[in-house]
């Protein structure tokens, strides 16, 4: 949507942006004298406790005599070369020991310098702050890899430049894009993390410390309860989580569900994230050797190498594997009710190792999907189908049906497009813009995406719309009801 300032002018007028304009007016004072305002500030937008740890770190003692000098700062580019500067001293060992203290200089940033700096107020939810910028059109730079610790560093002084670039353009003061960030957006921002679980797609399998299993696991959880753990992109509310105790146990120690998409946050020391909760702690205990000496587990990638970069590398689970792994409960303890365990549904099977990249979705997925609907793959559909649009570039949708023309007449009644996952709303977006622009070209009357989560279909009829798009899961689709709607509904259409 295209920010309108008037919008967040009325907002400020409101008792709740009067409240937000006002602690920021102030918040130099604010966390100078009454420090716990700040948090439990942060703590509210964030719906989590995690401000005290971002915003006061150990051993960091402040004068606030210091923060009263005049800014001599001129403009945002000497701004960003003395940090530039300042950080390129650093090793990338260096770096990612500092990655996760960018929340805290980045309020002191603020304090200091506030006309060329934002306070970074979403410690562990990088997510909401890049769909804010999503929705509201600001353009932020491509995040640099998980492994490139100094440029991360450096990425929040990209954000600052991006920002200041946004309060330019609109008139903004500090203190109003403040209010725009922390008070005004987060208004339009989707529900991110549920509690009320679908069904499992996929089981993954992360990795706990000695820290984390003697201190915050050795505690005893409610169901309701919240973790925000290291975890990795592919995962989706949900999936099943095998939280394995690297040290002093070495053992699966508990089983969790996903409550929230996994998510990279550059400002972490482990920058891949994701909220857990539903915990089964009273598990028997199975080993790192139970493990390595189980015919199925043995051939884990990760039991092969004795769990070095769990959390890191695939962490993925099968269900040939998950399903060991019950019987190793069992064995152990005969008196374990496997009922306590969550189950994935049938269509999880589709998430196996066989599945590497976009192309087997292609073979493995969409093209028996096709057939069962009555097509003659090779016959009535063309693989990457050329097309021009704008200034003679190409372009080339992944199956297109009944496809002919050429020199900017082509025409296809249908497209497909494959992509391996979309395990988000905002990959769902972006990838629902690809097709919808192919299929408009091409003057289809529908078009379709499919991944291993499902398909979705949309249609002419209804101008493509986002919000008309029908989603189905593989296990709907082994519905001989649903699956017939659904090849009534395209063969109706063409």
């Amino acid at each position: 949507m295209k920010f309108e300032k008037f919008l967040l002018d009325d907002y400020m007028q409101t008792p709740q942006g009067k409240k937000v304009y006002s602690f920021f007016a102030d918040l130099k004072h604010i966390y100078f004298h009454n420090r716990k305002k700040v948090y439990d500030f942060v703590d509210s937008i964030l719906d989590v406790s995690c401000a005290e740890e971002s915003y006061s770190p150990d051993g960091v003692n402040l004068d606030e005599r210091e923060f009263e000098k005049k800014e001599t700062i001129s403009s945002i580019e000497e701004f960003i070369t003395k940090a530039e500067n300042y950080w390129k001293n650093f090793s990338n060992d260096e770096a990612r020991a500092n990655q996760g203290e960018i929340p805290f200089l980045s309020f002191l940033g603020f304090l200091a310098h506030p006309n060329y700096t934002f306070p970074y107020l979403f410690p562990q939810h990088f997510y909401k702050f890049s769909e804010i910028c999503r929705l509201f059109e600001i353009q932020i730079p491509v995040l640099p890899g998980k492994a490139q610790h100094l440029e991360r560093i450096l990425y929040y002084y990209d954000l600052c430049r991006s920002l200041y670039d946004f309060r330019m353009q609109h008139n903004l003061s500090p203190v109003e894009l403040c209010v725009f960030l922390y008070g005004f957006a987060i208004r339009f921002l989707e529900k991110f993390i549920e509690m009320e679980l679908p069904k499992p797609n996929q089981i993954f399998m992360l990795g706990a410390t000695e820290n984390d299993a003697q201190g915050t696991l050795s505690q005893k959880f409610n169901e309701d309860d919240i973790c925000c753990w290291q975890g990795c992109s592919e995962i989706l509310p949900g999936d099943i989580i095998l939280l394995y105790e690297r040290a002093p146990y070495k053992r699966i120690g508990s089983i969790w569900r996903a409550v929230s998409p996994g998510f990279d946050d550059p400002f972490h020391y482990f920058p891949g994230k994701v909220f857990m909760s539903h915990p089964i702690q009273d598990i028997p205990m199975v080993t790192f050797d139970d493990l390595k000496q189980n015919p199925v587990w043995s051939k884990n990638g990760l039991i092969r190498c004795n769990m070095q970069g769990i959390g890191f590398k695939n962490s993925a689970v099968t269900h040939e594997e998950y399903e060991a792994l019950k019987k190793l409960f069992k064995k152990k303890d005969p008196s374990f009710s496997l009922k306590k365990l969550p189950e994935p549904p049938p269509y999880a099977k589709f998430f196996h190792d066989d599945l590497d990249d976009e192309r087997d979705v292609e073979e493995k997925l969409l093209e028996p999907l096709l057939t069962k609907l009555g097509y003659n793959v090779k016959k009535e559909f063309t693989r990457q189908f050329p097309i021009r649009m704008g200034r003679g570039e190409r372009f080339y949708p992944d199956y297109a049906l009944h496809a002919t023309g050429k020199n900017g007449n082509e025409r296809a009644d249908f497209i497909w497009e494959a992509k391996y996952r979309i395990p988000t709303q905002k990959q769902l977006r972006e990838d629902y813009g690809q097709a919808r622009s192919y299929a408009v070209r091409l003057s289809c009357h529908g078009m379709g995406l499919v991944s291993q989560e499902g398909i979705w279909i949309s249609w002419a009829k209804d101008h493509f719309s986002f919000e008309k798009l029908c989603k189905y899961s593989w296990n709907e689709l082994q519905n001989p009801d649903i699956f017939g709607k659904l090849k009534t509904a395209i063969h109706g259409i063409l």
